[in-house]
């Protein structure tokens, strides 16, 4: 299974001592942090259910144990928190308090959590926070936003103030596309939320529909390198998060368990169309689609499945689930949890299963 412990062990050695998580259902410990006064433990974790390797759209949940022994609590949502944004760790501020950061629906937010349960919400908006620290009496961010790759900021009275600005001369040298952030419906009346990075010009563009890997993962409004390169050479971009991503809590996640190539397709298409059918300056007839991963899977199963494409790239993808057990760097039984492990069942979501239906010119 993946379930990993949290242990204590003396300064002068001795035997690991299991001090936590406490509880029936396996979990995954991936930061562990003590608090400046030392009456608690902090760590992030993952429950696995029964098996111990149920990791599909598990949410990050931040614990507090106290450090002489008793139940965890949890300090975040596990049905709509996630505290697992990438390169964020616990860190402290004050005597029993912590910082974490937050998906949140194409944004990282700064969290301040306190031991016996009260929050607040320190960053938030469009922005994505990659890192906080406090010291001596002021707190500094790290974080970037549709503008920057990243820059540092401190957070005085209130307000975030930046101290760099890294990008200048990416701004100044190149062209910037602000991302336009964009929300259609679905053919079931799901919202489906991403964003359209548009090149100079009137148009009407060339459309390339990019789709992220994971899938418990999310594009944001952060200035993406890849759709930057994309738009300057003339391609209008979008990007959206559709069922079975991260940061719109678990039940979107969920979604996709078991139905790989459902709501997932009919999401990143119903964004494609409402996009093109409402600007004018996206030309329909001439689309490409894109991904890696899941990325890839899902762009393959797509051209299977739809033929407006003129061309498609798809990058080291999850395409067939049966050898994807025995190959795979990332774990074998991440098929079986998404898929399910009946033959029946992979075989109805394997984009090998209709790759004679694919009519698109394939990178």
């Amino acid at each position: 299974n993946l379930a990993t412990s949290i242990y204590k062990v003396s300064v002068t050695g001795g035997e690991p001592v299991a001090v936590g998580p406490v509880g029936s259902v396996p979990q995954a410990v991936q930061e562990v942090r003590q608090s400046r006064d030392g009456k608690w433990l902090f760590y992030i974790a993952r429950d696995l259910g029964r098996s111990g390797r149920d990791f599909v759209a598990r949410n990050a949940v931040l614990y507090g144990l106290p450090a002489g022994g008793g139940a965890p609590a949890a300090l975040t949502d596990p049905e709509l928190m996630d505290v697992s944004a990438p390169g964020g760790r616990i860190e402290l501020r004050g005597p029993d308090r912590a910082l974490v950061l937050n998906n949140a629906q194409g944004t990282v937010e700064l969290l301040e959590l306190g031991a016996t349960g009260d929050h607040s919400l320190v960053v938030h908006g469009e922005a994505t926070v990659t890192g906080a620290a406090w010291a001596g009496g002021s707190m500094f961010v790290s974080l970037g936003d549709p503008s920057t790759h990243g820059d540092v900021a401190v957070f005085d009275g209130g307000q975030l103030r930046l101290l760099t600005d890294f990008s200048a001369v990416l701004r100044t040298e190149t062209e910037i596309v602000v991302p336009q952030e964009l929300t259609f419906a679905a053919s079931d009346g799901y919202p489906v939320h991403g964003w359209l990075v548009r090149p100079a010009g009137k148009g009407p563009h060339p459309v390339l529909l990019n789709i992220h890997g994971g899938p418990f993962a999310q594009f944001t409004v952060a200035l993406f390198d890849e759709a930057q390169v994309y738009a300057a050479a003339g391609y209008a971009v979008l990007m959206c998060n559709p069922r079975g991503s991260a940061g719109y809590g678990r039940d979107h996640g969920l979604a996709i368990r078991g139905r790989l190539g459902t709501d997932d397709m009919q999401d990143v298409l119903a964004f494609l169309d409402g996009a093109v059918a409402k600007l004018p300056a996206l030309d329909a007839g001439r689309l490409g689609i894109l991904g890696g991963s899941y990325g890839g899977y899902l762009t393959t199963w797509t051209i299977a499945h739809d033929h407006r494409f003129q061309a498609a790239i798809v990058e080291r993808a999850f395409l067939d689930p049966v050898s994807f057990v025995g190959s795979a760097d990332i774990g074998w039984y991440f098929g079986l949890e998404y898929l399910g492990d009946s033959a029946e069942d992979v075989a109805a979501q394997s984009p090998l299963e209709h790759v004679g239906n694919v009519q698109t010119p394939v990178l």
